[in-house]
């Protein structure tokens, strides 16, 4: 295991400490899991953006028509998708007067 010196505000040092001694973790242990989580989410997101570039050098591209169709198609328009959000919603808080209405 190796050692690493950082710099951090007084605001972010506080918050660890609150969320070290909540969790019953060290300092390091919430850092260290930080770390890894943080470059295991941008490794994966930096070669999914290369594979994609590969991919579209090598032309095989999707136009923007065919990708709407087939969101609209699994989804519902966005129009339909947000009425039904409304109804979850009010189903959710149990609301006849329909609490959660339209834009």
């Amino acid at each position: 295991m190796n050692t690493l010196t950082m710099r951090i505000d007084d605001k972010t040092k506080h918050r660890l400490e609150k969320l070290a001694k909540s969790t019953s973790r060290t300092k390091s242990y919430l850092i260290t899991h930080a770390i890894k989580d943080y470059l295991e989410v941008n490794e994966w997101q930096v070669q999914e953006i290369k594979k994609g570039i590969k991919e579209a050098d090598a032309g095989h591209l999707i136009n923007h028509e065919d990708v709407l169709k087939k969101a609209i198609d699994s989804f519902g328009s966005w129009e339909e998708r947000e009425e039904v959000s409304v109804e979850i919603v009010n189903k959710l808080r149990g609301d006849k007067r329909g609490y959660a209405k339209r834009h």
